[in-house]
């Protein structure tokens, strides 16, 4: 089942919306509900592709700080326990260095969608675009935004491990250096 024709689950509350029948004998324009329905779609793909790329970089970016803070605890103790916990750190950079490329790769992707639209080589200025061509822009918007959101989704699955291993690396320093 494709976004296109799955149903919408949100957790807000659902508002009704007006459609608007286009003009002609045909009422099959760009205003009826199928393409209102896709909209709302892509609407919530970036919508949770936004909270997921959220909580994934604020994960990374709580590790730098705490790297921060944690690099002058680390250089008072020992030079053997500071070689492990040094160690110990690398897969958990690893691990957040997967993040980051998961990030970035989202992002390019979602710079995909943006940007202005360039329907056919031989429009011009003021010719307004096709319903076949607002279509197909459309089915390509959603697949970026589909690939963008399981980008940002992988990110956030390797963020969360990566978050737990920072915070026990954290939790292993304070011990180590509670003597020093």
């Amino acid at each position: 089942m494709s976004i296109l024709t799955s149903p919408r689950s949100t957790s807000l509350p659902q508002t009704p919306t007006q459609q608007v029948s286009p003009p002609g004998p045909d009422r099959s324009g760009p205003a009826d509900g199928p393409l209102l329905d896709t909209l709302a779609d892509v609407t919530e793909l970036v919508r949770g592709a936004n909270q997921t790329t959220a909580v994934a970089t604020w994960t990374v970016t709580t590790m730098a700080v705490g790297l921060l803070f944690q690099i002058d605890r680390l250089q008072s103790a020992r030079p053997a326990t500071s070689a492990l916990l040094l160690a110990l750190l690398v897969p958990i950079l690893g691990a957040a260095g997967r993040v980051v490329l998961l990030l970035t790769r989202a992002a390019a992707a979602g710079a995909a969608v943006g940007g202005v639209p360039r329907w056919s080589a031989g429009a011009t200025a003021g010719t307004p675009p096709s319903v076949e061509q607002v279509w197909t822009r459309l089915h390509l918007a959603t697949a970026a935004l589909q690939y963008r959101e399981m980008l940002a989704r992988h990110a956030a699955l390797w963020a969360a491990p990566a978050g737990l291993g920072f915070l026990a690396w954290s939790l292993a320093i304070v011990f180590a250096t509670r003597g020093s």
